[in-house]
């Protein structure tokens, strides 16, 4: 696959870091939230320890935490998530408003439906040209250039197959 982007841990004002909000994050005893999208231990000498994410082959960040559940690790978004919005409601996944993966700042998330998660990456940050087409190297979100992955062809594929009844599942599954 494509090689991840490492992690660019996001700037963060004077301000911000003054109000910054610590929540325990309820599937994983003894780590911290915060709404600045950070994540923390105590140290056994009372110091703050804040962990710094690698990404994962999809370009989120993530960390490697105590088991939980088998799986040990957790894309940081998530975390943040539960910290902040409560437990992840079924059927629903955590949408970046402002779709950079970097930025797992609380007021940053939101819990989406898989197909609003869609609505929201074609409406918002697919980049396109003014003949439709994909505009290549177009900046999204402050991110480096990247090329998006559904052109506005495989949309409409992705839409007229879903139209026909093929699970939104399985099309994710298939376009990534």
């Amino acid at each position: 696959g494509s090689m991840a982007k490492p992690y660019v841990t996001p700037v963060y004002s004077a301000e911000e870091l003054a109000s910054e909000e610590w929540r325990p994050i309820p599937s994983v005893p003894g780590y911290f939230a915060s709404s600045l999208g950070r994540v923390s231990r105590i140290a056994s000498n009372g110091e703050r320890k804040v962990r710094t994410p690698t990404t994962n082959t999809r370009g989120y960040p993530k960390l490697n935490l105590p088991p939980h559940g088998g799986r040990c690790t957790r894309k940081v978004h998530h975390l943040i998530a539960e910290a902040f919005l409560g437990p992840q409601p079924g059927g629903l996944t955590v949408n970046h408003k402002d779709g950079d993966k970097f930025n797992s700042r609380a007021g940053n998330l939101e819990y989406v439906t898989p197909r609003e998660n869609v609505e929201h990456y074609i409406r918002e940050l697919l980049p396109l040209r003014p003949d439709g087409g994909v505009r290549r190297g177009a900046f999204v979100a402050g991110n480096p250039p990247v090329t998006a992955k559904l052109t506005p062809v495989l949309v409409r594929e992705i839409r007229r197959r879903h139209a026909t009844g093929e699970s939104q599942t399985s099309l994710a599954r298939e376009y990534g």
